[in-house]
């Protein structure tokens, strides 16, 4: 055996040990780091182009047999959570034209201004803005998940740790009724052997001695299975540490703070997240398939001179401006499937948030029923505590009556069984109030850790 390891040093190591928790923990965080990716959508982008051309065809009338071009335009682009559509850049075009005789060159600058806005599909930025819905909720919805997983493996850590507790007080337990079998099955013996009794109370005691030894094997099965579940969760192999003895007295005065009200569990607000991602995608369904129409306005400062520098300074002025105004349609020829498309994305941003509703639904009821199986468990294992003491008492009267030849041997083990199981019942019903605490702190975003020492403190 080793060090005495307390259930708070115990979910430490878990902690810093469980491949499982670290990868939660790290999923969590990049869940919420990758959800910045919705700020993008309307964030400003700088883009630029350059392009060299070399073109030696001659066409119809052409005085030149090869043109030289070299073009470049820089700038920043942003859409707004209104759909507009905006660019700023300078461009720049560089023309070198060569006939056999001579050669020419032309440039060109210009400051130019894009706008555009659609009013149909997309209409006002409806479908960027789900995007950015479906790009938030998405990462919301791993985060919540991972913080679930999280949780969940805690709790389940914390149950570890009682099973092993309460299997190894049974096993002790088990030990009890071995010796005391033990006990019987040597002093029916010598009744025997001096022909005080018959043999029939040795068989007896015989078989009741290798039934408590069947017992105690089944139970130290479980404790070492238990065991090995202890150290999974740390990561640790061929560890057999000592936990706290349970103080059982200090287990009947559980009752935890907060079970008025509850918090939302991370899984619900994982659904709602995802009911959330799924309401945005069919906007974004139902946009895509609606006609296109697009209005624009295009407006450049226009510069050029045979000297590049001249035509760099030519185009801020605003002599010789270029302006053009459009409008773009577009439309499906399938109407019908195009409507049934947009009809079945309402419908499933509809399912999506009944969806939802019901899991708040399930959640409120999950906690009532907790609430009520922790009340039950707790007035049961107070209820077992009467019966062990009457057991104990009974039991130990018995024994004194058999040394006094007043009763059988057959009744005293009759006995002693129904006292181990009045034992074996408040421990196990004492690890069912253990693990139904344990179980709440789904419901608080803060767990609190219960654990029950020597000394009746909480931790």
């Amino acid at each position: 055996m080793g060090a005495v390891l307390s259930l708070p040093e115990y979910l430490q190591e878990v902690q810093v040990k469980n491949g499982t928790y670290r990868s939660s923990v790290e999923l969590r965080e990049a869940s919420k780091q990758i959800g910045r990716e919705a700020d993008l959508i309307f964030s400003p982008s700088f883009f630029t182009n350059v392009e060299a051309k070399r073109d030696e065809k001659q066409g119809y009338g052409s005085l030149y047999n090869k043109t030289e071009s070299q073009t470049y335009f820089s700038g920043i682009s942003q859409s707004s959570r209104y759909g507009l559509q905006s660019k700023l850049y300078y461009s720049f075009d560089d023309t070198k034209y060569s006939s056999v005789t001579s050669s020419n060159r032309y440039s060109d600058a210009s400051p130019v201004v894009e706008l555009s806005l659609p009013v149909w599909k997309n209409g006002f930025g409806r479908s960027d803005r789900a995007n950015e819905d479906v790009t938030r909720a998405q990462s919301e919805q791993d985060a919540w998940n991972a913080e679930n997983e999280r949780k969940v493996l805690l709790i389940n850590a914390e149950i570890s740790y009682w099973k092993l507790a309460v299997m190894r007080e049974l096993v002790d337990i088990q030990k009890s009724g071995v010796e005391a079998s033990q006990a019987i099955y040597d002093y029916d013996t010598k009744q025997a052997e001096m022909n005080l009794s018959d043999k029939a109370d040795v068989l007896q005691a015989k078989a009741n001695l290798e039934s408590k030894r069947l017992d105690l094997k089944a139970a130290q099965d479980i404790e070492g299975a238990a065991l090995r579940s202890l150290n999974a969760y740390r990561n640790c192999d061929n560890e057999s540490p000592l936990v706290e003895k349970i103080n059982w007295d200090r287990v009947k005065t559980i009752s935890p703070v907060g079970t008025d009200t509850f918090e939302i569990r991370a899984d619900v607000k994982a659904a709602e997240a995802q009911a959330r991602a799924a309401v945005a995608n069919a906007r974004i369904k139902e946009e895509d398939n609606k006609p296109s129409l697009n209005l624009y306005v295009d407006y450049a400062w226009n510069g050029g001179a045979t000297r590049s520098s001249d035509a760099i300074s030519d185009s801020l002025s605003s002599d010789r401006p270029t302006t053009t105004v459009g409008l773009k349609f577009s439309v499906p020829l399938n109407l019908v499937a195009s409507g049934d498309v947009r009809a079945g994305a309402r419908k499933k941003a509809d399912a999506a948030e009944l969806a939802y509703q019901q899991k708040l639904r399930d959640q409120e009821s999950d906690w009532r029923d907790l609430k009520e199986k922790l009340k039950n468990a707790r007035e049961r294992f107070e209820m077992t505590f009467t019966i062990e003491s009457a057991q104990k008492e009974k039991l130990e009267y018995e024994r004194d009556r058999l040394k006094r030849g007043r009763t059988t041997t057959y009744q005293v083990l009759q006995f002693e069984r129904d006292f181990l199981d009045a034992e074996y019942s408040r421990a196990s019903a004492g690890y069912e109030v253990l693990n139904l605490v344990a179980q709440m702190n789904l419901y608080r975003n803060n767990p609190a850790h219960w654990f029950i020492s020597k000394t009746g403190e909480k931790i």
